[in-house]
């Protein structure tokens, strides 16, 4: 293979979900499940929960949207720096969960400052945890699948989050929008899970999970005649 040229798949998609790769797919399936679905149960109905069910202003309510999402470029950029420093997986854990709470929070702390700090840290947080995601697929796949590998872990998070406004809607009808808030918040622990089960990335070099992939797709005699290498370089 030339320099320059990089080994393709015929079948992308399915290789994702085959040896070596399915063992960082199906976590980031997981968390993007999480994302995808605890955003969307959350974002498509939180301008009707505060005017209807809080009974905020639209004028008011307005302006808690734009400046939730001031805050949330602020926190976003300021996890992200300390995701490349302490690692993805700690900070997409901690602020997934965070995120989880401060929905629950939202929905029984006072009118007024306790309800707009609630509200800052449920879009800071949450959108946080999207750009942790974002980086750390990127990180789990070789050069090869890499497109592939993101877009079929996202999309199956897609696929999962079709329905959640529908169940949000159903669940709002019967419980009120504040349950079902509550419950749609839940999806973060499939966040929690992925990371939980996936590795850590940050700090890894593109070249090496090239490499870890190449060995490990290798046939057997290849692999160990590569270890063996990689020993002799390292007692050198």
């Amino acid at each position: 293979m030339k320099r320059g040229e990089v080994k393709r798949d015929k079948v992308t998609n399915i290789t994702v979900f085959r040896k070596p790769y399915v063992r960082d797919a199906l976590p980031a399936v997981l968390y993007w499940i999480g994302n995808a679905f605890a955003f969307w149960a959350f974002y498509t109905f939180i301008p009707l929960y505060l005017v209807q069910v809080r009974h905020i202003s639209t004028p008011v309510e307005l302006t808690w949207l734009a400046t939730y999402n001031v805050w949330a470029v602020a926190i976003t950029y300021l996890v992200s720096w300390l995701s490349d420093i302490w690692g993805r997986r700690p900070f997409a854990i901690m602020f997934a969960l965070l995120t989880l709470i401060s929905v629950w929070a939202m929905t029984l702390v006072p009118d007024g400052a306790p309800l707009y700090l609630a509200g800052t840290l449920v879009f800071g947080c949450n959108n946080a945890t999207w750009c942790i995601s974002f980086a750390h697929s990127t990180e789990l796949f070789p050069t090869h699948i890499r497109g592939s590998g993101i877009g079929t872990t996202m999309t199956c998070g897609r696929i999962a989050s079709i329905f959640a406004p529908l169940l949000f809607g159903v669940l709002s009808a019967k419980y009120g929008i504040a349950v079902a808030f509550r419950l749609g918040a839940l999806a973060w622990i499939f966040t929690i899970i992925g990371y939980l089960l996936s590795r850590e990335t940050s700090g890894v070099e593109l070249e090496q999970i090239d490499q870890q992939a190449a060995l490990a797709t290798a046939p057997p005699g290849q692999r160990a005649a590569a270890a063996g290498v990689g020993m002799t370089e390292r007692t050198l």
